[in-house]
């Protein structure tokens, strides 16, 4: 009987056109979708690359002059340029602290237009970190982009629902059920084998399309996350299955059908997901932008008023950085930095209030993320692709710790009253980011797929109650 089923399906499927317009559609989405994460990711390529050159161009341009200086050569340029001195270099000729994308970013825009991927920090500032802070583009971060993940969570379950919505209900309305329940198999056995094999070819058919996507965006399809990808769809692609298979034996009609799954997809695609996002935003709020960057303003003049008093109870602190060579003239430097050392400790009080309550929001929504399977699906595929919030947090740790490492370098040379050559060049500290570990999604596939098969049981369960109590099937 199944192997009846199959050639029949396929037979159907195929004079009904069902499967050369779902290969052109999936093919085109795909494609597209690809194409414009692959052209989103090589702008940031591009971007970032530029920054590292000017970074690599002015340090050249650097140590020629540096060069110059200590050979006694005149130089044409203002003596406050000249980068023989520590807070020259910390000012005016910052490292480049980039996050460059993974090989597939592509595949899910995530944080990415959202948090900076490349900053300069300098010895002066820390205002860098507000880049990491709440997003001021409210037309972004309503209409999102439209990259593979959007196609995966949103419109292919849509072309799940137009595939299977009706195989039941069809039969009914064309009167071919009584017909089929003359033969030796059960109504949900036949309903699950319809369901079996249009999963099988709607995931070749995703698989194929994935495919030609990757190789025209010129992604590596040789490398586990590309395994993983496709383990996410596909159990994605399942789930909605299995609940097209647990309404196709609960439901009625046809239109009925239809709208109670659309209903589904409206709870777990948009209801579910908006619902836990507002209330993780409304119980952890975080501090307004705008708030921030007045603060910090308004404590910055607080403390260069006072710059005296601020040195002195810092060089109790830091007894290491008073001078080594007599001298207790401390200039402009001197009170600046230490000045800009108590700035720096506020603003840490400032935006840990801000990570805590990010990651209260984070731990909100990764506690109630399994009510819609679409959130998995969305955190997993950012996280391949590694522009989750998680890897943007990781980049503000890692950015913000070189900069501190960068800052105090520099301090401890300018307090000791060295000057800057071309020697201490190769000493200064120099970023390399590192990404987070990729592990957990197995069992978060594990997890989805049990779940299928709980909808699927759930189903049969109530199917056999309803004839048990009598329920005339063949004439719902």
């Amino acid at each position: 009987m199944f192997s009846y089923n199959f050639t029949y399906e396929l037979k159907l499927l195929v004079r009904n056109k069902w499967l050369p317009m779902l290969s052109l559609l999936l093919l085109i989405s795909f494609t597209f979708a690809t194409y414009n994460g692959n052209y989103r990711t090589q702008k940031r390529v591009e971007q970032i690359a530029s920054i590292e050159s000017k970074v690599l161009e002015k340090d050249a341009n650097m140590l020629k002059l540096l060069d110059s200086v200590e050979k006694g050569m005149e130089v044409k340029t203002s003596f406050r340029r000249i980068p023989n001195t520590p807070m020259a270099i910390g000012y005016q000729h910052p490292r480049a602290v980039t996050m460059s994308p993974n090989s597939m970013s592509a595949i899910a825009i995530g944080q990415s237009d959202i948090f900076s991927d490349a900053i300069m920090p300098i010895t002066v500032d820390d205002d860098f970190s507000i880049d990491f802070t709440e997003m001021t583009s409210s037309v972004q971060l309503l209409f999102g982009s439209f990259d593979l993940t959007f196609v995966i969570i949103y419109l292919l379950p849509l072309l799940i629902i137009a595939f299977s919505y009706n195989i039941l209900s069809a039969e009914k309305e064309r009167g071919a059920l009584r017909l089929l329940a003359s033969q030796p198999i059960s109504i949900y056995k036949w309903i699950f084998q319809k369901m079996i094999l249009r999963f099988f070819w709607l995931g070749i058919i995703m698989i194929i399309a994935l495919v030609i996507s990757f190789l025209i965006s010129g992604i590596n399809l040789f490398q586990i996350q590309f395994i993983s990808l496709t383990g996410l769809i596909l159990v994605y692609m399942l789930f909605w299955f299995s609940l097209s298979f647990f309404i196709n034996l609960v439901g009625g009609s046809s239109a009925k059908n239809a709208a109670y799954l659309i209903g589904l997809w409206v709870f777990f695609v948009l209801l579910v997901p908006s619902s836990i996002n507002q209330i993780a935003n409304s119980t952890y709020p975080t501090p307004s932008r705008n708030n921030l960057v007045n603060t910090m303003r308004t404590l910055k003049v607080a403390v260069s008023k006072k710059q005296d008093t601020v040195l002195d109870h810092f060089l109790r602190h830091h007894p290491e950085l008073v001078a080594k060579r007599g001298s207790e003239d401390y200039g402009f430097w001197h009170k600046y930095m230490a000045s800009m050392d108590m700035v720096a400790v506020e603003i840490d009080s400032l935006f840990s209030l801000y990570d805590e309550q990010l990651k209260g929001q984070q731990d909100y929504v990764n506690k109630w993320i399994w009510l819609s399977p679409s959130l998995v699906i969305n955190k997993e595929m950012n996280r391949i692709s590694g522009n989750s919030t998680a890897d943007y947090q990781n980049f503000k740790n890692q950015a913000l710790s070189f900069s501190r490492h960068w800052r105090n370098h520099l301090i401890f040379m300018l307090y000791s009253q060295l000057p800057f050559t071309t020697k201490d060049y190769d000493t200064l500290p120099k970023f390399t980011y590192k990404p987070l570990e990729l592990k957990g999604i197995g069992m978060r596939i594990a997890i989805q797929f049990i779940l299928c098969i709980l909808i699927g049981l759930l189903g049969i369960y109530m199917f056999k109650k309803r004839l048990k109590k009598g329920h005339a099937i063949l004439n719902n």
